[in-house]
């Protein structure tokens, strides 16, 4: 549960630089929860609108948030080819949609 009032993240966090405002993601492998602590806005109003459920905010905005939705994915690397190829079908899929 948050500690005392909330806190603005516009107001508070303004005063850190931006290798300041880091989000830092930690579990193990007993638990099913991974904490997240950030001082990004960005990751703040991501969560929030998720609704996740603010654990703390003292020197971070902490969250709870099930293990498994935590992943690193590999970059996708797509041709121009492809890249054409799939923006074709799109057009073919957006056009049919209008139709019917």
């Amino acid at each position: 549960m948050p500690r005392g009032r909330p806190i603005d993240p516009e107001k508070h966090f303004n005063k850190y630089t931006a290798d300041e405002r880091e989000t830092i993601i930690n579990f193990n492998d007993e638990d099913d929860n991974a904490l997240i602590a950030t001082r990004s806005k960005a990751w703040i109003k991501m969560l929030d609108q998720m609704g996740f459920e603010r654990v703390d905010q003292g020197y971070y905005f902490e969250y709870l948030v099930p293990k498994k939705l935590v992943a690193i994915r590999k970059e996708r690397k797509i041709t121009d080819e492809h890249r054409k190829k799939l923006s074709d079908n799109m057009r073919r899929v957006r056009k049919g949609s209008k139709d019917g």
